[in-house]
């Protein structure tokens, strides 16, 4: 028996002397803790929906005739033919047109836009139109820009100068 507490003896010694303390209650560890750091939301910028150019409708002809007079100077008279080349129906089909001067790039012209409706496929639309009044000119550059799809989502432009009979300021005035 002495044997027996002498060894709990040196082995309480030993313990005491590495530094191992004994507690009674064992503590639980300290759990961690979310922190929320606030972050602003993001703000993308509103989507936006390109258009596609396509050749599918055009400006098939384009003819420009001028009224002049001394009173109420020079306007055009345009017929423009649309034409669907594509296989499917070119829908909300829509035409703006703007007339400047050819030389001096005056603005005579800029229509509101023209409703062609639904052009069938490979069938063309004749629209009409006459410009406001405006002074004299030798030539006019017509611009157009047509838009068409369920969205509006293809588009083609047309653009070209035509010359006007020369301006006779001689036999306007006398």
């Amino acid at each position: 028996m002495r044997s027996r507490i002498f060894a709990i003896l040196i082995a309480l010694l030993a313990v005491a002397a590495s530094g191992c303390v004994l507690t009674q209650t064992a503590q639980p560890s300290p759990s961690p803790q979310a922190t929320v750091t606030p972050v602003p939301p993001t703000v993308w910028p509103p989507a936006t929906i390109g258009t596609i150019t396509s050749s599918q409708v055009s400006v098939k002809d384009l003819e420009v005739s001028y009224n002049r007079n001394e009173d109420s100077m020079q306007s055009e008279n345009f017929t423009i033919v649309m034409e669907n080349t594509g296989r499917t129906w070119a829908n909300n089909t829509f035409l703006t047109l703007r007339v400047t001067d050819a030389q001096t790039d005056e603005f005579y012209y800029n229509s509101p836009q023209i409703d062609l409706g639904n052009i069938p496929p490979r069938s063309t639309r004749q629209v009409n139109l006459t410009t406001d009044r405006h002074d004299f000119g030798f030539s006019v550059l017509v611009e157009t820009e047509y838009f068409w799809g369920d969205n509006l989502e293809f588009h083609n432009k047309f653009k070209k100068a035509y010359t006007l009979a020369p301006v006779d300021l001689d036999h306007l005035s006398g």
